[in-house]
């Protein structure tokens, strides 16, 4: 008798190529150790799915009762893996096992499941019980198609008594970042390598760029003057000819002088298999990954971030239907957000964890570190710390103001002074709308507030006072967002005037130059951001006038409401010794003593809510470790038909999606970041449309001018809040 896994697909061929697959995963991750394990992950994870039950399933496509497998599947491979002598990773595999059709549980999960399972076992007519029977009296056939079973199957009882037995012991052993990092490695292997299998098909990895073709950019770059030239050349010799003697390092260096080239050349020079870049905002991905395809080729670069085209997600589904849908992160150099970053080693979600083992053996770069949460910030870097130490990666963080007390490198010796930071009135609070009206617009000036309201409040002003402005939030389609920042970066090369009223979307590393600017309020890192935008060429000095603003509809400013209240008591009591102004060279000074607050405040980031990460992580309860950056964000994804393009797109999505496996996954892959283009995400659960297969809202081209502003975006149905990139 033949037995399949999917259709046409033979089991036994399933889980030789899984088992393989999986254990090449991790000895490409650099963890060969772990490839026994790995492999009996793989080999072993649809055992199950030889009873009856299971092939009954298959071959008429109805619900059949007990054809479920990965329970039983993860017993045997427990009582397998025990041979190799580590009951902590024989229970990982268990639980990899166990897990794999869904999210990633954790020991403590897994022990109360044996419980359950051993009093179920009691029952001879239980689904456990008369799984158990069936593969039992397939057995001999079995091991004959799967020869790497090495012995019989021991009675339900023994096998239940065994793996409670094995998962106590490893729950009590001790166990830290290795054994954690171990658990994900080899389920993410595990999910991957079933991927490929059911799909028939192995993506071939294209290998990362030369340095030399980098290296040339760099050489032939002009600077726009002299002091901007000699701090890119200061930081382009520093990159040339720098060779990491740790895997983690920290670079320090202005705004302005070229820190994306120079980091990637670094981490090209490392000799791992992959670059990951990530940065805090998604506005900054497109700028950075359309630099970095231009120089080393579209092929090679791949554009990620945590809103990323999500399709409807059903446990219910194999893992072929759900995963070969998500991405591997399997480009040599990918360009992502924090947040996707982040969630790919805090999280349990099996399309996150998925792309776990592709971050192993890469050089990560995190570009302008001081924009992640500070409650997290010393957990991130001891997590990433770990890597470097256990999955052969290496780590280059790079900013402008760092808030850690890591030993930097410091190569731009240059120091600039190009702008002056003032106040308004720095006991006063004023309204988007006062704002507005007093605004000296005579010269190129960005407006930059906290909150999408007080940003729609003063461009409403500035159009009503005959004003041109320019408008920026992530309420308007990437597509369009890209499209005005480039017109707007030409025109301020061209020396026209030009007025912007944006979020904090164009902080850390959007490459405008305005004379002038005014800044709401924020923590004292992203106003330094912010000045970045000013003068950012040195030319004549800049100005980056700051103000408090608070609407007439609220109580607290909207600092308070986006970065808390004690963000903005830190922040005010630095800024009183500065209340009269000061300058970009004054700027190491400022922020020393801002950080020196909040290292106190926040006792050195070791604050509640990561050490409260902490111990799940510790306990490898994996089913319990979420970390969100970005708590509130807006939950409702749009599709926006904007143009006849993104009727198109729309149209060739929905197509796609009828059709079935691996082609259809590399079809959507080719698609996805075209349809990003079009994809905003609201609070209000919009009254459009909803599309099941996408898992987004639909808004029409006949709905575009009720739901969507050609200035502002997408059109708030009632008072929302705010996001942050």
């Amino acid at each position: 008798m033949a037995y399949y896994s999917h259709p046409n697909k033979e089991l036994r061929d399933h889980l030789r190529e899984v088992g393989e697959g999986a254990k090449e995963n991790v000895i490409s991750a650099g963890r060969s150790d772990l490839a026994d394990y790995a492999f009996l992950a793989g080999g072993l994870h649809d055992i199950g799915k030889y009873t009856r039950y299971f092939q009954e399933h298959l071959i008429t496509g109805r619900k059949v009762d007990c054809s479920d497998h990965a329970f039983l599947s993860s017993l045997v491979a427990l009582h397998e893996s025990k041979r190799f002598g580590n009951p902590v990773l024989a229970a990982l595999t268990a639980v990899s096992v166990y897990s794999h059709h869904g999210q990633l549980k954790g020991l403590d999960r897994y022990s109360e499941v044996l419980t359950t399972k051993e009093m179920e076992s009691e029952n001879s007519s239980s689904c456990l019980s008369k799984q158990y029977e069936d593969l039992l009296s397939r057995w001999t056939e079995i091991r004959r198609e799967v020869e790497w079973i090495s012995g019989d199957i021991p009675p339900l009882g023994s096998l239940l008594r065994e793996a409670s037995s094995l998962t106590r012991k490893a729950r009590l052993e001790n166990k830290g970042w290795k054994e954690y990092f171990d658990g994900l490695l080899i389920f993410s292997s595990l999910i991957d390598a079933d991927k490929h299998s059911a799909a028939g098909v192995k993506e071939s990895e294209l290998p990362l760029p030369e340095p030399e073709v980098l290296k040339s950019h760099l050489l032939s770059l002009t600077s726009p003057n002299p002091k901007v030239g000699e701090m890119r050349e200061q930081l382009r010799a520093w990159a040339l000819r720098f060779t990491p003697s740790s895997a983690f390092v920290t670079l320090v260096a202005p705004t302005g002088s070229g820190k994306t080239l120079a980091g990637t050349l670094v981490a090209l020079k490392g000799g791992k298999r992959r670059v990951v870049y990530s940065l805090p905002f998604i506005s900054v991905i497109e700028q950075n990954a359309d630099v970095l395809a231009r120089v080393l080729g579209e092929d090679r670069v791949l554009k990620f971030h945590h809103l990323a085209l999500r399709f409807k997600e059903d446990e219910t589904q194999d893992t072929e239907s759900r995963l070969m849908l998500a991405e591997s992160w399997d480009s040599p150099l990918v360009i992502t957000t924090f947040e996707a970053l982040v969630s790919t080693f805090f999280t349990s979600r099996n399309v996150n964890l998925k792309r776990f083992h592709n971050l192993a053996g890469s050089f990560l770069i995190l570009d302008e570190v001081q924009a992640f949460p500070l409650e997290y910030l010393w957990l991130i870097r001891e997590a990433l710390e770990e890597m470097t130490k256990h999955l052969n990666v290496n780590v280059l963080l790079m900013t402008a103001t760092l808030p850690l007390k890591d030993e930097a490198n410091h190569p731009v010796t240059f120091v600039p002074n190009r702008y002056r930071v003032e106040f308004r009135r720095f006991e006063d609070v004023e309204t988007p709308e006062e704002l507005a009206n007093s605004l000296e617009l005579e010269r190129s000036g960005m407006v930059e507030l906290n909150t999408i309201a007080s940003a729609e409040a003063t461009f409403k002003v500035l159009v009503e006072r005959g004003e041109r402005p320019s408008f920026l939030s992530t309420r308007i389609v990437p597509k369009e967002r890209w499209r005005r920042i480039q017109k707007i970066k030409r025109a301020l090369e061209e020396g026209e005037r030009v007025s912007l009223v944006t979020t904090q979307m164009v902080e850390a590393g959007v490459d405008l130059d305005f004379r002038r600017g005014y800044r709401d309020l924020g923590p004292l890192d992203s106003v330094i951001q912010a000045a970045g935008r000013v003068n950012r060429n040195y030319g004549e000095q800049g100005v980056l006038t700051l103000t408090k603003i608070q609407r007439n509809n609220s109580n607290r400013t909207d600092f308070s409401l986006i970065y808390g209240t004690l963000s903005e008591e830190i922040t005010l009591k630095v800024l009183k010794k500065w209340r009269t102004g000061f300058q970009e060279k004054d700027v190491p000074e400022v922020l020393e003593e801002y950080y020196s607050e909040v290292r106190r405040r926040y006792n050195d980031f070791r604050t509640k809510d990561a050490e409260k990460l902490r111990r799940p992580i510790q306990e490898l309860r994996y089913d319990e470790v979420e970390m969100r950056l970005i708590r509130n964000e807006p939950k409702y994804p749009v599709y926006v038909t904007l143009d006849d393009e993104a009727e198109e797109v729309l149209s060739r999505l929905r197509e796609v999606l009828k059709e079935r496996g691996y082609e259809r996954r590399a079809k959507l892959k080719a698609l996805r970041g075209s349809a990003e283009q079009y994809v905003v995400r609201v609070w209000e659960e919009p009254s459009l449309t909803f599309d099941e297969r996408l898992g987004w809202y639909v808004l029409e081209k006949e709905e575009l001018d009720r739901f969507y502003d050609r200035d502002t975006g997408f059109r708030k149905m009632k008072e929302e809040g705010a996001v942050l990139w």
